[in-house]
């Protein structure tokens, strides 16, 4: 295929027109292949098998537990895009990358400086960059024995990722507009936001605290099981540090990077319907400020405590501390427990609860994606196949308006793989 019906298969996007002419890319007819599908695809979230079997020609029994095709070839291109960019690319106003550990291929203006803007805003990271080392733990890891996490300039990269994310939404946003136009969304979707309410969609900014020594040394402490300032003495380890330290100065300006990508994705998808969708961490919204509006609450039980009322409305709850779910509600031969399964040091199957309930308002709903893995949640709602899925469990208990589901999330590191329903209750209207 020539550059040229490549390039006419992508719309003539001019942000294509310099990697597929470049001599890197002039003998791989596969690669250039791969980055046109991954900029046509660019606003859904992709797996392995899909890539494989749309892009790279291979066949229906593809499997990329055993076939690592996926992840060389998307691992080749990021190099050559990079190459591009540091030779025959250092001109070019527009810049494409695919961020370690995705599949989604991102275009990103050049500044008049000539870096792109991920790169002008680093050069002037927040605070959390300066913090000294102190073992650190994985935001999203379980929770030690001790119940508190202890974070370093490494352990806090997430965090700071996801505050850069966050910082660029409104750019992002209009810059997607454009292309976001030719992305169908589905019935799903469109049947719930058709009154035309404002939809919030509300990530969670987990609660730091924070000592800065006499040398100006700062410590940033997390215990997952605080999530407010005024619960700091629940925590002995939190007043320990108090007694030792003084007090603490709360700390609620990042949010962890999967989250925000997962609601940048989510925007973009929903942008053709027209409808305002806007985005507010969980310490800008409260419940009662979002009476008229949709939400959309993503995160874990901690980071969701404000909107406790509503997860207290379901019969699938996750316990605190806990990387499982349980039925509250449990019936005869179904689970009761829905585990964390480890299949490799990388690759997890994992549970996570998708609800939908009423609003405060007439016609208005509440979508709760709660877990520790919301962004292969929301790859699950945005996916042809996990609509299809949710639609049939959905039709197989008389299509309710509201209900609660267990959805299991084959996740490797961070990329979601696939999604599945495994248990699903309907819930009656007057949970409102």
């Amino acid at each position: 295929m020539t550059t040229s019906s490549l390039l006419s298969g992508a719309d003539g996007a001019v942000e294509l027109r310099g990697p597929l002419a470049s001599r890197l890319l002039e003998k791989s007819p596969a690669m250039k292949r791969l980055l046109v599908y991954l900029w046509e695809h660019r606003a859904e979230e992709l797996n392995e098998y899909a890539i494989a079997t749309e892009a790279l020609d291979r066949r229906s029994d593809f499997d990329p537990r055993t076939d690592a095709a996926v992840r060389v070839q998307v691992a080749r291109l990021r190099q050559k895009l990079k190459e591009f960019y540091d030779d025959e690319g250092t001109l070019d106003p527009w810049r494409l990358s695919i961020p370690l550990g995705s599949y989604q291929l991102q275009a990103e203006p050049v500044t008049k400086d000539g870096a792109p803007p991920d790169l002008a805003i680093q050069d002037n990271p927040p605070a959390a960059a300066a913090i000294p080392t102190i073992a650190p733990q994985p935001v999203v890891a379980k929770p030690p024995a001790s119940r508190y996490l202890w974070f370093s300039a490494a352990g806090l990269a997430i965090l700071a990722m996801g505050w850069l994310l966050g910082s660029r939404w409104e750019r992002q946003v209009q810059m997607s507009t454009a292309s976001s136009s030719a992305v169908v969304v589905s019935p799903f979707w469109a049947n719930l936001l058709k009154g035309g309410r404002p939809t919030q969609i509300v990530f969670p900014n987990p609660v730091f605290f924070t000592w800065v020594d006499k040398n100006g040394d700062t410590l940033l402490v997390r215990d997952p099981a605080v999530n407010s300032y005024h619960d700091l003495e629940r925590s002995p380890s939190l007043s320990g540090l108090e007694a030792q330290r003084g007090k603490p100065i709360l700390a609620q300006d990042y949010t962890v990077a999967s989250d925000t990508r997962a609601v940048f994705r989510l925007a973009q998808y929903l942008q053709p319907l027209g409808t305002k969708i806007s985005p507010s961490s969980s310490t800008e919204l409260s419940p009662e400020s979002a009476d008229s509006a949709n939400l959309i609450l993503l995160g874990t039980v901690g980071t969701l405590a404000p909107y406790q009322a509503y997860l207290d409305k379901l019969h699938f709850r996750i316990p605190e501390h806990k990387q499982y779910i349980e039925d509250a509600t449990p019936s005869l031969k179904a689970p009761v427990h829905f585990e964390t399964v480890r299949e490799s040091p990388t690759r997890i199957v994992a549970p996570g609860i998708v609800a939908l309930l009423p609003g405060h308002s007439s016609d208005s709903f509440v979508l709760v994606l709660a877990g520790y893995h919301t962004n292969a949640l929301i790859s699950y709602l945005t996916s042809v196949n996990g609509l299809a899925d949710l639609q049939k469990a959905r039709t197989s208990h008389g299509n309710p308006e509201f209900f609660d589901a267990v959805v299991l999330s084959e996740v490797n590191g961070t990329t979601p793989l696939r999604s599945w329903v495994a248990a699903f209750k309907p819930l009656a209207k007057e949970t409102r």
